[in-house]
This record gives structure tokens, C-alpha cells and sequence, in this order.
């Protein structure tokens, strides 16, 4: 690898790093200094879309904490949610097993049911809480009075026939 591929590498990787971790608002960070009540009245502009969050949770449990960016929150009720759909299907498994020998103290019903049961309620659990965590989040950026981002910038300038990449840094204030 040359240097400069080497050198593009590590750019790149610092500006993914700087940018997802460290200068946006973490939940646990903000839950208790916020309300949802009267959410609609306060917020016109939001960040997170509460709806686009529970879509995510629906079609695949936990990418709604994934766009919300609460990533390891989603990486958790996605395991749990895999725990419980294969607790069903160890139980269907069992249930319709040829040579069921009937050593097993829980039947495959049973062990279907708790699959089938978990499933839901952490399926329903899960919209919920990412609804919450949205509406708190937008209230943390809207109430933020200030923030400053730092983040490392490639641009490709062109002179004549070649083209050179120009390193810097990109600095921005919201107030």
C-alpha cells in the first residue's frame, strides 16, 4: 500500500470516527432532563422522525435505535429478538420431532408459546421505547443552545491536468 492510499485510509477512518461518536447526543445522557409531554407543540423541525424509527423497528428489530443513533441499544433488542424467534423455532422443532422421546421436561409447545410470546413483547417494547427516545433526542438538539464540530475534510482541487488532494479540517458552529 502506498503512502498516500495509506494516508487516505486513516483520513477516511478518523472522519467516520469523528463524525458518528463523541459529538452527538447520547440518550442516556439527556432521558431524565427531558419530557415528552407536549411534544407536538415544541418541536416543528425534528432530526429524528419518530415514524421513520418505528418502520425501521418493524421491518427489522433494532434498526430504528440504529437511526436514531442509539447502535448498541439496537444491536441488543435485535439479540433479543433472535433469542426469542429461536426459542420458537426449537419449540416447532420439538413439537413435530419423529422421535420425540418425551425425556424433555418442557414441551415443544410450550417452548414455542414463550418464543412466541417474547417475541411480540419485545417487538411491541422495542416500538415504544425507540418513539421515546426520538422525541427526547429532538428535544435535547432543539433545546442545545451551541455546538461546535470538528472534522477532518479531503476536497480534490484540479490544476491544469491533475488533480490534488487537499487536506484540512472543517470546523462549524450551530447556535
Amino acid at each position: 500500500m502506498t503512502k498516500e492510499k495509506y494516508l487516505l485510509a486513516v483520513i477516511l477512518f478518523f472522519t467516520i470516527i469523528t463524525s458518528s461518536v463523541g459529538q452527538n447526543i447520547k440518550y442516556k445522557d439527556v432521558k431524565d432532563d427531558f419530557s415528552t409531554k407536549n411534544y407536538r407543540g415544541i418541536i416543528h423541525n425534528v432530526r429524528y422522525s419518530p415514524g421513520i424509527a418505528v418502520v425501521g423497528n418493524y421491518i427489522l428489530p433494532g434498526i430504528g435505535y440504529v437511526y436514531v443513533q442509539e447502535p448498541l441499544r439496537g444491536v441488543l433488542v435485535f439479540g433479543g429478538q433472535m433469542a426469542a424467534v429461536s426459542l420458537f423455532v426449537y419449540g416447532l422443532v420439538e413439537t413435530f420431532a419423529d422421535d420425540y422421546s418425551g425425556d424433555i421436561t418442557i414441551s415443544g409447545p410450550t417452548l414455542m408459546l414463550t418464543g412466541l410470546i417474547a417475541s411480540g413483547i419485545i417487538q411491541v417494547w422495542s416500538i415504544f421505547d425507540v418513539i421515546k427516545i426520538a422525541k427526547i433526542k429532538n428535544l435535547a438538539y432543539y433545546e442545545r443552545d451551541s455546538a461546535i464540530k470538528i472534522r477532518p475534510d479531503l476536497n480534490l482541487t484540479g490544476m491544469g491536468n491533475t488533480t490534488t488532494p487537499v487536506l484540512g479540517v472543517n470546523l462549524s458552529f450551530t447556535f
